[in-house]
């Protein structure tokens, strides 16, 4: 099952360039990890909204000019240092437009799993994307983009629709599991939205379709009712 602005996302033709750069290759492998450290750390028993999993993406635009490989690999290397906890898998994706990487981070500190806390409020979040251009970015020639306005609540709540009806067809994630890997990407999902390649621009044409549509009908029952004023018979 495809959400709006998702046909065509995907290379098939590309799909085998995909490549695993931590971790297991399949999601059972990547649980089956997760259980195996927690048991380890003496994890028994978790809060009904313990945060499970935290992840990160890494993006690339589609016309850059860089190492993939070494790129991606100084992202993950930085991404271990950053958080301190372990990485569950690591994924790089190219056979979309944007080659981008999820990582997927356990937030198990000692023996407590710190999900909340490992991903901070919004300063914490901001000084790591700071962190994350200098140490990265920067040295491969990128330009950190000027702050946006944060998108509308429709918005959000589109984008977060259709990513998480994305992530469903493409793994064997349970719609739980997605929607808290979702949750930290809420007050702005376009930069995960993008990663994954879906373009948004399409429900804003659905929405444009649809205001002519309904304009056009209230149109066609003015006439009717003039009409009907004037004795004419109904269109």
């Amino acid at each position: 099952m495809k959400g709006a602005g998702e046909q065509g996302s995907i290379d098939t033709a590309r799909t085998s360039l995909n490549y695993i750069v931590r971790g297991p290759g399949s999601a059972l492998g990547v649980c089956a990890l997760a259980q195996e450290l927690m048991s380890t750390a003496g994890v028994k028993t978790l809060r009904k909204d313990a945060v499970m999993a935290l992840e990160v993406v890494m993006s690339l635009p589609p016309n850059h000019d860089a190492d993939l490989h070494a790129y991606f690999e100084d992202s993950v290397q930085w991404v271990e240092q950053s958080f301190g906890v372990p990485v569950l898998s690591a994924a790089v994706h190219l056979d979309q437009a944007a080659p981008h990487c999820h990582v997927l981070l356990l937030p198990l500190v000692g023996s407590r799993m710190v999900g909340s806390d490992l991903m901070g409020g919004r300063a914490t979040l901001a000084a790591r994307q700071e962190d994350y251009f200098k140490s990265i970015g920067k040295r491969y020639g990128f330009v950190r983009p000027s702050a946006r306005k944060r998108p509308s609540k429709t918005v959000r709540e589109d984008a977060l629709r259709i990513a998480h009806a994305l992530l469903q067809s493409r793994t064997n994630l349970g719609g739980e599991v997605i929607g808290v890997l979702l949750a930290p990407h809420a007050s702005d999902p376009l930069p995960l939205v993008e990663a994954l390649g879906i373009d948004l621009s399409i429900r804003k044409r659905m929405a444009g379709d649809f205001v002519r549509t309904m304009t056009a009908n209230s149109a066609h029952r003015k006439a009717k009712q003039l009409g009907a004023r004037h004795g004419k018979a109904p269109l």
